[in-house]
């Protein structure tokens, strides 16, 4: 949220249960711990704060040297965060009641000459990066090797996720068209052009990794991932849709 609140809502009413206050510029990523008793979220501030599902309650804070792009748990570890960062670096934080945290960095982009990056994805062992050469890169978080490059984007790529089985990545931005590629092997999948409403802002799979999904200006398209074929436009919203999670 851009005024750094965080809403919880119940899924089913619609009803707000909780507004969580503690950033203190742009939420820019969120994130449920696989229990559903914790969220994490992060942003603009350089600041990643640990929330309490049930009362609201900040419990706990730490921070980068920049804006966080991506933050989330570290499997079922609920006292371990991952996150990434436009310092440059990929970190693993592990906090107790305490309000005290060890800190360890994964990996450190400074220096290696792939531009800045502003997307993020994770998954077991690898980071994927959506950077301001148009290209995607895959690293492996410990030892800091390139995996792969995926390349095909000729503008500002907006958003970056991997399917659930982690086979496929999938992408979009402001050249207005959906890319796919095969996690392993680099190779493209499928190349879908979105429509002419305006840039795509965020992209995900449905998850049983059937459907894709992309938003616009105002509009969601779902098309099949094995064909590329449009399968239903989704209306409602007036304005931008920044984010959307399966």
């Amino acid at each position: 949220c851009y005024t750094g609140m965080v809403y919880l809502f119940d899924f089913l009413s619609g009803e707000l249960i909780h507004h969580m206050d503690g950033h203190h510029d742009t939420v820019l990523t969120i994130a449920f711990s696989r229990d559903g008793i914790f969220v994490v979220s992060g942003g603009q501030d350089w600041q990643i704060c640990v929330w309490n599902t049930a009362n609201g309650e900040l419990l706990h804070t730490c921070s980068h040297d920049d804006t966080v792009w991506k933050v989330q748990f570290s499997g079922n570890n609920f006292n371990t965060l991952i996150s990434c960062s436009n310092d440059g670096t990929v970190m693993e934080w592990v906090w107790t009641s305490q309000d005290e945290d060890s800190e360890k960095t994964l990996l450190d982009f400074n220096g290696l000459g792939i531009g800045d990056f502003s997307l993020s994805e994770l998954r077991s062992g690898e980071i994927i990066l959506a950077c301001d050469d148009f290209m995607v890169y895959a690293y492996q978080l410990h030892s800091g090797t390139q995996i792969a490059q995926y390349a095909g984007s000729t503008k500002d790529i907006r958003s970056v996720a991997y399917s659930s089985d982690e086979t496929l990545i999938v992408s979009g931005g402001d050249d207005c068209v959906v890319r796919v590629w095969n996690a392993d092997t680099a190779n493209i999948y499928q190349e879908i052009t979105a429509g002419d409403d305006g840039f795509i802002f965020s992209t995900c799979f449905s998850p049983d990794d059937e459907y894709i999904f992309a938003s616009s200006s105002s509009l969601v398209r779902q098309w099949e991932t094995k064909t590329g074929k449009l399968y239903r436009k989704l209306e409602g919203h007036s304005k931008q849709i920044l984010r959307m999670k399966l």
